[in-house]
């Protein structure tokens, strides 16, 4: 899922496994909670995702693990435990989304975490990013010695090192230097 919405909708993604009894990373609560999504799933669906993916292995799953702690990775209460484990965390933060991923695609649950998204790109914007170019956009419907910049490329960001925020709703003036001839 993380890969996935990488690629499609150009997310900076960052899957952070929830291990019970193992606090989350501390850079997590760092993030604007509006863009932490917790992932919660039925445990007899989970229970199968994981028994096929030890047979896949070709690993004995009688034996798997008993030395090195990892047994109960198919055990359906040790499944549970971790569901509630996860519940209770996202419980502790209602700002982040829980979604339900229980016999979903992929491509279903990416689209959700899409929508919730804040400040979430059109898709005329999500295009627009992967333009490998320097440019910006202005909106000619405005007042004639404003133009306000509605749209700075990625590539525009960082050949000129103002933030997003800075310049969009400034007008391209702001750009000009000492050398620039005012009447051009």
């Amino acid at each position: 899922l993380s890969m996935y919405l990488a690629q499609q909708f150009g997310y900076k993604v960052a899957n952070v496994p929830l291990v019970l009894n193992i606090p989350p990373p501390t850079e997590i609560f760092q993030v604007d909670p509006r863009r932490v999504f917790g992932l919660i799933i039925a445990p007899q669906y989970l229970r199968r995702i994981r028994t096929r993916r030890l047979a896949g292995t070709g690993v004995d799953t009688d034996s798997i693990g008993k030395k090195a702690g990892s047994f109960d990775y198919s055990n359906i209460k040790y499944i549970n435990e971790e569901l509630k484990y996860a519940r209770e965390l996202y419980s502790q933060h209602p700002e982040w989304s829980v979604i339900d991923v229980t016999g979903r695609a992929v491509e279903e649950n990416a689209a959700i975490i899409a929508e919730l998204m804040p400040g979430k790109p059109t898709p005329v914007e999500a295009a627009l990013h992967a333009l490998d170019c320097n440019f910006f956009i202005i909106d000619p419907k405005t007042h004639a010695a404003q133009f306000p910049i509605v749209f700075a490329s990625d590539g525009f960001l960082q050949s000129t090192g103002y933030s997003r925020e800075e310049i969009i709703g400034q007008s391209p003036t702001v750009l000009h230097g000492a050398l620039t001839d005012r009447q051009t």
